[in-house]
């Protein structure tokens, strides 16, 4: 029976029992066994360094209870496993020289991983393409035509999310792109952005600063000015053969649909979403190819200058438990001690500990700077990371990422003029969560909270406050008033039981925040005159889903 003990030979000879042991601990129930031979639950089959394989089973059962493995699904085509950057799970298993136009696909140190057609594929030497597409050479630029950028910071993001990016002069081998992904490049600068013509006039859903460059450093966005001029690039899509050894670069826009396109090209890919097969235009029909995409290359007029590999697959998810608050001048942490946050391919189970972004320490390069916004990342492995990139909203991973590490954007917080997330004055907070937001699990609404300043509200009765929020997305908002003395905060349309009449009222209009205190109430007096403290902050809760 499969159940017996298989006993240790102590004569050195091996005898027909034995065998008739072995064969019988194979037959039906294959359990395991300790040390002494004997089965034994809670043994392992395969151990960290030497994991088993692929498995194939008609059903799972885990902890008694039985799985539904279809549940469990996925695509037939995908990268599973390969190189990746030092810093995060980021894949990094392309590399180009810099110098000649050609792109290598890495397998020899690090074997790259594919599942090609639901076939486990390996790659387990380097894979060189070479004499790849260049860039045309006429009619191959545009102008931007937006009045507004005038290389200020958030230039950097123009076209990204839901925004446009507006051009004027277009080239023909631009202007032919309509409803295509083109990477660009600024000229005179190094950025090369992947964008989507939307029309002959305009850009969306770009990825500024997408790529890496030779020496696999991240090519990073820059500012825009009106009348900046960008130049088409070529770009390639890299797709290897299941025989791990080949592949093919091509230059038009693979398609994914669940219908056949219309009016296809020799040579043109489709993936079929319907069953998630690659297949490739013959001339005459669309034909099943054994192959699958593993990235991206842009080439200039003589090089290959960037690539993008692509993301691993993995089951990613929206989960995020993490509420901010300010702690003290350097550090923003987690509310709570006990949290869940799913980053790229790890659930992170965080108890019981606050989580911390100090930026004494943990500075993604250099030092904190006065006045700046900073994005606050979390590795799959834990580590809290502050970095001047701002994420890009990855819908196909389900969070708002770093652009070139994976890592997770948990909030963002803003210093002020001394580099601080928050001053103190005999105690006091001076600044309360200003501009720090969360992206929590489905949760779009964000909180914003602002700081009043100095306001004597004994010799004054009313402030303005600048704000650029677009009024259409504010869901709900408070204003907090503080005590000379620290002690105490009011809301500040405090009434009062005995008249009847509020202490003050507040409203907001498209441009300004307005603050009214009134006459002979609570703030009328000299408990609310010291400038010397922030007078408390304006509360706001924003619709980052809105559409007008």
């Amino acid at each position: 029976m499969s159940l017996n003990t298989i006993l240790t030979t102590v004569s050195g000879k091996i005898r027909a029992s034995h065998i008739t042991d072995i064969l019988s601990a194979l037959r039906l129930q294959f359990v395991g066994r300790n040390s002494a031979g004997a089965p034994a639950s809670g043994q392992e089959l395969g151990n960290v360094t030497y994991p088993w394989g692929t498995g194939h089973f008609n059903s799972l059962r885990v902890g008694g209870a039985a799985i539904d493995v279809s549940n469990i699904v996925s695509p037939a085509n995908r990268v599973v496993s390969g190189a990746v950057r030092t810093l995060s799970e980021q894949p990094q298993f392309l590399s180009i020289d810099g110098v000649n136009d050609e792109v290598t696909v890495l397998g020899a140190t690090t074997t790259l991983v594919l599942s090609i057609n639901a076939a486990a594929v390996s790659v387990e030497a380097d894979i060189l393409f070479q004499a790849l597409t260049v860039a045309p050479a006429a009619n191959n630029t545009c102008l931007v035509d937006d009045a507004t950028l005038t290389d200020q910071l958030s230039s950097k993001y123009a076209g990204e999310d839901d925004s446009i990016l507006t051009i004027g002069t277009v080239g023909t081998e631009i202007s032919s792109r309509v409803g295509e992904l083109i990477a660009l490049r600024k000229n005179g600068s190094t950025e090369i952005m992947l964008a989507y013509v939307k029309s002959v006039t305009e850009l969306s859903n770009i990825y500024r600063g997408f790529f890496y460059d030779s020496s696999d450093a991240a090519i990073v966005r820059e500012t825009l000015a009106d009348t900046d001029q960008l130049d088409i690039m070529s770009l390639g899509w890299i797709f290897i053969e299941n025989t791990g050894t080949s592949g093919e670069i091509i230059y038009t826009n693979p398609v994914y649909s669940y219908t056949e396109p219309s009016a296809p090209t020799t040579a043109d890919y489709w993936l079929d979403m319907s069953t998630n097969i690659w297949k490739r235009y013959s001339g005459s029909a669309f034909v099943q190819i054994n192959r699958t995409l593993v990235g991206l290359v842009v080439v200039d007029a003589t090089k290959a200058i960037g690539y993008r590999p692509v993301d691993f697959f993995h089951d990613y998810r929206d989960t995020n438990t993490i509420d901010l608050e300010i702690f003290s001048d350097e550090v923003i942490r987690s509310k709570d001690k006990t949290n869940n946050v799913y980053v790229y391919s790890a659930n992170l189970r965080v108890d019981p500990t606050k989580l911390t972004w100090d930026n004494t320490a943990d500075m993604e390069t250099g030092s904190v700077a006065a006045s700046t916004t900073y994005y606050l990342y979390l590795s799959s492995t834990g580590e809290r990371i502050i970095s001047l990139e701002k994420y890009y909203t990855r819908n196909d991973l389900l969070g708002k990422y770093h652009p070139y590490e994976a890592w997770l954007c948990i909030g963002e917080g803003t210093t002020d003029g001394t580099s601080d997330w928050l001053s103190f004055k005999d105690g006091v907070q001076k600044n309360i969560a200003s501009h720090v937001h969360d992206f929590g699990d489905k949760n779009k609404i964000c909180h914003y909270s602002i700081d009043i300043g100095a306001w004597d509200m004994d010799a004054t009765s009313s402030i303005e406050i600048a704000h650029s929020f677009d009024i259409n997305k504010i869901v709900s908002a408070s204003v907090l008033i503080r005590h000379d003395d620290g002690l105490s905060v009011y809301p500040l349309n405090f009434g009062n039981i005995s008249t009847g009449i509020d202490a003050g009222l507040w409203f907001i209009t498209s441009s300004n925040i307005s603050l009214h205190r009134s006459e002979t109430q609570l703030f009328n007096s000299t408990n609310f005159d010291n400038t010397a403290i922030n007078r408390g902050s304006v509360e706001i809760w924003y619709d980052t889903t809105y559409n007008n």
